[in-house]
């Protein structure tokens, strides 16, 4: 009884070190995008589509002469569906500092049949530029600070970045200015981080925090902890901006970037996982440690445990494409499905468990190694 306790004790309080961590802020982009990595956005108005955004990140890039990192956004919009025959498609490409801030755009827009063309360029302490709308140019010449962000209106790659370099975490009050390139102004984005949620984007699940904005807009968006803005709802205008993504790429998220520094920053909860593990241990090791064996167990208990990646996670991919996501679409319930994606991680580490059991029995006979008086089943469980 007292090792179920000290177990579920331990799991507890190292859940609740996981949910407090928060999502640090990133230092590069490349900490939360890959190159030629892809986000699709799909807008929906009382759930029906009007609008998708696809953005590619393509990394390094020049812009006029300067170093930057790229982003190309196609936007297009078809409001026929909603009794408006206007069409909407832009052509954008973004422009960055390594560290996110503001460089460059130059877009191109065609609505309906009228054609508008938009160069912008960070020169110090200004925003240099044109603007031509149908062959008749506006110079842009606009004092702003250095190193600040850009959110451009319905790029939602763009929103996500921001978030991205702010970090996220409950209770934190986001509060900032960024540049509209489109409208050639400055805006304020304000909001708090109110929980940490599980929400539904398209036909997927995730949990992510919750951000409610009271600026620029009454909105409210959900990211999470992979730094990926899967869903932004504009509850007063009835519209919902969703991730649309292959559901198997729940199961491969990308590997982020680790540098020296963060792992610097990640110390302290290092040291917090090592110390509940060395308590909770102590019931368990006593005066065992001088053994062999538990060195051995050691050993292979971590060999079993990588067996998870090649044996537990392929079958879960399988069942959730051949199974649950069908099913899910089909309407079906998601704790009958989901009951069967937990059993598979059940059979298969009980069954490795066994297996490794078996292992240090006949590797180290624990019977004769303990206690010759000890029966099989005893030792047995007393491994368990």
């Amino acid at each position: 009884m007292l090792k179920k306790i000290s177990i579920l004790s331990a799991i507890f309080l190292i859940g609740l070190v996981n949910i407090a961590a928060g999502v640090a802020p990133v230092k590069s982009i490349d900490e939360y995008r890959g190159e030629d990595s892809k986000r699709t956005y799909l807008f929906l108005i009382n759930n029906q589509q009007f609008g998708i955004l696809e953005s590619v990140y393509e990394g390094e890039a020049e812009f006029d002469g300067i170093e930057a990192f790229k982003f190309e956004e196609k936007l297009s919009f078809d409001y026929t569906a909603l009794g408006n025959p206007m069409k909407i498609a832009i052509i954008n490409r973004h422009y960055v500092n390594q560290d996110g801030s503001y460089i460059g755009t130059e877009l191109n827009a065609a609505i309906d049949s009228n054609y508008q063309n938009l160069h912008l360029k960070q020169a110090g302490g200004s925003i240099v530029g044109f603007f031509d709308n149908n062959g008749i140019r506006q110079n842009i010449n606009i004092d702003i600070p250095v190193r600040f962000h850009s959110i451009d209106n319905n790029m939602i790659d763009q929103f996500e970045a921001f978030l991205a370099f702010q970090g996220v975490d409950i209770g934190d009050t986001i509060y900032d200015t960024v540049f509209v390139p489109q409208v050639t102004q400055k805006t304020v984005f304000r909001g708090v981080v109110d929980s940490y949620v599980g929400i539904r984007y398209g036909d997927l699940f995730d949990s992510a925090y919750q951000i409610s904005f009271t600026d620029p807009a009454i909105q409210k968006a959900y990211f999470t902890k992979d730094r990926k803005l899967i869903r932004v709802d504009l509850e007063t205008q009835n519209i919902s901006v969703i991730l649309s993504e292959d559901p198997m790429e729940q199961f491969t998220p990308p590997t982020p970037a680790f540098s020296f520094g963060d792992f610097i920053a990640r110390l302290p909860y290092y040291a917090i996982y090592l110390l509940i593990g060395g308590i909770f241990s102590i019931p368990f090791i006593r005066k065992q440690y001088k053994k062999p064996d538990i060195y051995i167990a050691l050993i292979l208990g971590g060999t079993v445990c990588s067996l998870l990646t090649v044996i537990q996670v392929p079958l879960q991919k399988w069942y959730a494409s051949a199974y649950l996501i069908p099913g899910l679409k089909e309407g079906g319930s998601l704790y009958f499905y989901g009951m069967f994606n937990g059993l598979i991680s059940g059979v298969v580490q009980e069954a490795l468990k066994i297996v490794l059991i078996a292992a240090i029995f006949f590797i180290r006979r624990p019977i004769k190694t303990y206690d010759r008086h000890r029966s099989f089943l005893r030792t047995w469980f007393w491994y368990l």
